[in-house]
Order: structure tokens, then C-alpha cells, then sequence
């Protein structure tokens, strides 16, 4: 085959142009790095790194972005629960302070005032925030756990539930008297005849005190006149239904806690005036002889018909203590027949630091200041509020603690009950110096001394009675205070093991980078050492392909003719 100038030529400049794509395509590899410089040089290392780099933005968003968001998080409910702790160990050396030392007025007082201050501090540490975000009000991270200030704006109606074992057995005070008993131009108005006694009741402990004391229409928001301000149902344990109280035969009545009867739950039930009255407050149509109203002197005055067993069956709502008393057959019957209690009651000035109802039951509130019912109301509904991370593949963890689980309302209600007893406590005593001021006096009467006399020794009676509460209250607020002390433990150990198993899987996943990096490495990048090698050798043979074209180029057919 005859081979002609042009052929050579045309297979020189092929051979050139190879060996320069092959010099480009290793210049590219060494300045690079890379295999290869876009999908199609090899379609397999280009999607085996798509893939590898992809997972790799994701480990990094978890390492990088969403872990340690997720362990701040912690740190500062950690640092809050922790800051609890500590001060639930104060509160728990104050209340053996009082339990076991004898005291005077002014050290209770003082137990008292720093026994509020730092059940305020445990709330104010629930108000802890994390950029910006309350770390322990579930989803409603935009809304602080207590009140900033005193509001009385709102009116809320609060659903809370109780469970049997949270009836409590409680001393209280019944028939007590004050200085106010006392009239010093009339002081043959009281005899204090009566001595107080002490009596044991059922107590169910609402979450709040002030409560209001009238029932509003749920459309046009005016009063009820006679209404129960709250409403009281239970679980029946055989079928589960939802029963109210009266449907139990247990009748609710409402009293003001400040009555001198307010724990008096023997019958028969008098009202102010004395006449015999029924559970719902309403007066025996019973009458003498002479047509007169019969007055409750005795239960014997009472006619057979007009006797019933409703009032043994019965419970006394206190709004301004969140109170529910109930006789020993209302006891037995909740015990025997439910599982557990349901009320619902209202309430619309909040000091400030207290905590806000929506954190811990479900309510309804309601600006006052709206006329429109249905734009004033919001509905909360309390639920298991988890926020949660996710902190790998398919994983996600609850970085969040709500503060039901790590203190409960009824920690404020057991330090104010208690500080309310000391307060009772510093009370009497002023009372009874008070009265020794009064004897003092020269020129007071007979008749003035001897109501004074009666008073006093009344008020020694309680004085008594209420230091040995006093005291009671002390051990048994000890014991609530452990518990609650336990509750908040519990809650910090079940963030601290979330903790680890977020450090644990922090590691594995910083681990899996690493052997990403090796494998995406091992994929797309080159050897250098060998690429810079066979870049030396391919400009060799490019430069030698070209001086080798330059020489076969300069001979023409003239020089074979010549």
C-alpha cells in the first residue's frame, strides 16, 4: 500500500493530539486532585462519590449543627435542674430547722419568708431559656413558666385531676376565735364558752388558692346566684364512666374558708342563722307549733321526715384556700367506687411567679378586657409536649424536660400551706399579747376582764393545737419535699442518660465521617506520587512526539528528487 506524505501527517498529528489529551487529561488529575473532571470520563466514580458527599453533608449537619444545638439545650436545662436540686436541699435544711428547733416568732417568720423565696427561685429557675426559647413549657417555648407580674386580665377555668391517694387526712381547727370576737363596748356578746377543737378531715388539695368564688354562664359570663364556683366528678372503677359527685351522692356545698365553720363537716348543717339546712345550703321546710322556722339547736329538733343521710355524704369547697373538704362517708365512697377526680374551677388574679395553668393542666382562658366571648377564649390542652431532635439517620431524640416532670404544682401548694401555718402560728401569739395589753389596762371593766380571761384561755387552746400542727406540718412538708426532691432527681438522671447516648452517638458519627473521608478519598482522588510520574512521562513523550513530527515534517518529495 502506497503511503503517502498526507497519511503520515494526518497519523503524526493524531498521535500528537492523543498524547496531548493524555497530558491534559494528567495535568488535570495532578492539579486537581481528582480522577476525573466531570461525570461522563467515568460515570461510576462520579455517582459513588455523589453519594459518598451526600452522606457526608448529613453526618456534618448532624455533628455540626443539629447535636450541639441539641446538647446546649440540655446544658441549660441541666444547669437549672441542678440549681433545683441545690435549692430544694436549702428548703429541705429549713424544714428540719423548724421540725426539731424551738423557735421564736420572728425565726419562723424569717423560716417562713426564705421558704417562699426559695420556692419562687425553684419557679424562677423553670424560667430558664435557651436562645431564646423557655426550656421547660413543652411546645410553648415562647411563653415564660410563671408570671412576670401581678395579672388579674385573665380568667382561667382550670381542669386538673387527682388521683385517690392524693386525698390527704389533715388536723384543722374548728370553733377558733380572734381578737375580732371581742367587743369591748358590748363584751357580753360572745362568751367564748365553746373551747376549739382539733378535727381530723379529707382534704383534697387543689393546685391553686384565691380561686374565684361565683360560677359564670359560659355564653354571657355573668354570675350564677347560688351556684358552686367549681365542679367536682369522678371515674367510677367498675365501667370508667365520668360521674359527677352528686351522681355519687356525694353533695357539694361552698364556703368561705375564713368561716369559723369552714372544716366543721359534722351534721346537722346550720346556716348562718342557725336554721338546718341541706347540702346544697338550702333551709328544711320544717316549722313549730306556732309556724316559726325551727332553729338548729339540737339534731333532736329536727323532725324524722325532714332527716336524710345526704348530709354525711357531702364535701365543702374553700376557693379562697383551693380546698375541697369531705365528710368520712364522701371519703369512703370516692375510695371505694372511683379512681380518680376531676375538677374544675376558675381563677383570674395571678401574682407574679406564679405559674402560668396552661404548663400543667388544661384550661380555658379568657381576656377580660374582649367583649367577644369566642375571640377572648384560648383552649389549652396539656399533653406530652416532646421536642425533639434529629441527631442521626432516622433517629430522633427528646432534648426537652417539662416542668410536671421535674416539679409539680402541689411543691408550691405544700411550702405556702406550710408558711401558712406559721403565719397562724406568729398570728396567735400577737393575738394573745394583744390581749395581755388589754388586761393590762387599768381601767377596763369587770365584765372586759372576763371576756379577756375567756379569750385568752381560747386562744392558749389553739395556740396549742396550732403549734402541734405547726409541728406536723413541718415532718410531713419534709416528707412531700423528699418526694419532690426524688421526682427532680429522676428527671435530671433521665436527661443525663439522653446526654450520653447523644455524646455516644456524637462519636459514631464523627467515627462514620472519618471513614467517608477515606472511602470518598480512596474514589475520586489520586495518587499523586504516581500521577506526578506519569505526568513527567507523558510531557516526554509529548515533547518527543512533537520534535519527532518537526523532523519527519521538513522532508518534502523535492528533497527525495534532488
Amino acid at each position: 500500500m502506497r503511503v503517502t506524505t498526507k497519511m503520515i501527517n494526518n497519523s503524526m498529528m493524531a498521535n500528537i493530539a492523543s498524547n496531548k489529551t493524555n497530558l491534559d487529561k494528567l495535568n488535570n488529575q495532578y492539579t486537581t486532585g481528582n480522577k476525573i473532571q466531570k461525570p461522563s470520563e467515568d460515570p461510576i466514580v462520579a455517582v459513588r462519590t455523589l453519594k459518598l458527599r451526600k452522606t457526608m453533608s448529613e453526618i456534618a449537619q448532624y455533628t455540626e449543627k443539629n447535636i450541639p444545638d441539641a446538647m446546649s439545650w440540655m446544658d441549660v436545662t441541666t444547669s437549672s435542674l441542678d440549681s433545683m436540686d441545690a435549692i430544694m436541699t436549702n428548703i429541705y435544711g429549713y424544714l428540719n430547722q423548724g421540725a426539731t428547733d424551738i423557735l421564736s416568732a420572728s425565726e419562723r417568720k424569717t423560716i417562713a419568708t426564705n421558704l417562699l423565696e426559695l420556692k419562687n427561685e425553684i419557679y424562677s429557675e423553670g424560667n430558664a431559656n435557651y436562645a431564646g426559647r423557655y426550656v421547660f413549657t413543652g411546645y410553648k417555648t415562647d411563653t415564660p413558666l410563671t408570671f412576670q407580674e401581678n395579672c388579674d386580665d385573665y380568667r382561667y377555668t382550670i381542669t386538673e385531676h387527682f388521683e385517690i391517694p392524693e386525698i390527704d387526712e389533715v388536723s384543722k381547727l374548728k370553733g377558733a376565735y380572734d381578737l375580732d370576737d371581742y367587743d369591748a363596748g358590748a363584751p357580753d356578746a360572745t362568751l367564748f364558752e365553746e373551747t376549739p377543737v382539733e378535727t381530723i378531715v379529707h382534704k383534697i388539695q387543689i393546685g391553686y388558692t384565691g380561686l374565684c368564688s361565683d360560677k359564670l354562664h359560659p355564653k354571657t359570663r355573668e354570675p350564677i346566684e347560688g351556684a358552686v364556683a367549681a365542679e367536682f366528678s369522678a371515674t367510677k372503677i367498675d365501667n370508667g364512666q365520668q360521674v359527677s359527685f352528686e351522681e355519687l351522692g356525694i353533695h357539694v356545698i361552698q364556703r368561705s374558708a375564713y368561716d369559723k365553720n369552714a372544716y366543721d363537716i359534722e351534721i346537722p348543717l346550720r346556716n348562718a342563722d342557725g336554721y338546718i339546712i341541706d347540702a346544697q345550703g338550702n333551709t328544711f321546710d320544717a316549722v313549730d307549733a306556732d309556724g316559726n322556722p325551727i332553729k338548729a339547736t339540737s339534731e333532736e329538733q329536727v323532725p324524722d321526715d325532714k332527716k336524710t343521710d345526704m348530709v354525711e355524704n357531702y364535701a365543702v369547697f374553700l376557693p379562697e384556700t383551693g380546698e375541697l373538704i369531705l365528710t368520712d362517708n364522701a371519703h369512703s365512697v370516692l375510695r371505694n367506687k372511683t379512681s380518680g377526680i376531676t375538677a374544675i374551677y376558675d381563677k383570674e388574679e395571678f401574682d407574679g411567679n406564679d405559674v402560668r395553668p396552661e404548663h400543667y393542666y388544661s384550661c380555658v382562658s379568657v381576656d377580660k378586657s374582649i367583649t367577644d366571648i369566642d375571640d377572648a377564649t384560648t383552649v389549652y390542652t396539656y399533653s406530652e409536649q416532646e421536642i425533639q431532635y434529629e441527631i442521626n439517620f432516622s433517629q430522633m431524640m427528646k432534648v426537652n424536660t417539662q416542668i410536671g416532670e421535674a416539679v409539680g404544682n402541689d411543691f408550691a401548694r405544700a411550702i405556702d400551706g406550710l408558711a401558712t401555718i406559721v403565719n397562724e402560728v406568729n398570728d396567735l401569739e400577737a393575738q394573745l399579747a394583744d390581749v395581755d395589753s388589754f388586761l393590762s389596762n387599768q381601767n377596763i371593766t369587770t365584765e372586759q376582764t372576763k371576756a379577756l380571761n375567756a379569750l385568752k384561755t381560747q386562744l392558749n387552746t389553739q395556740l396549742t393545737i396550732k403549734n402541734k400542727m405547726m409541728t406536723q406540718a413541718f415532718e410531713d412538708t419534709i416528707d412531700k419535699v423528699q418526694g419532690f426532691q426524688v421526682t427532680l432527681n429522676t428527671a435530671n438522671a433521665n436527661l443525663g442518660s439522653r446526654y450520653a447516648r447523644l455524646e455516644m452517638v456524637e462519636e459514631r458519627l464523627t467515627a462514620q465521617y472519618t471513614e467517608y473521608e477515606e472511602l470518598l478519598s480512596e474514589n475520586i482522588d489520586v495518587d499523586l506520587v504516581e500521577t506526578y510520574i506519569n505526568l513527567t512521562s507523558a510531557d516526554t513523550v509529548y515533547n518527543a512526539s512533537l520534535q519527532t513530527a518537526a523532523k519527519i515534517a521538513q522532508n518534502s518529495l523535492l528533497d527525495f528528487i534532488n
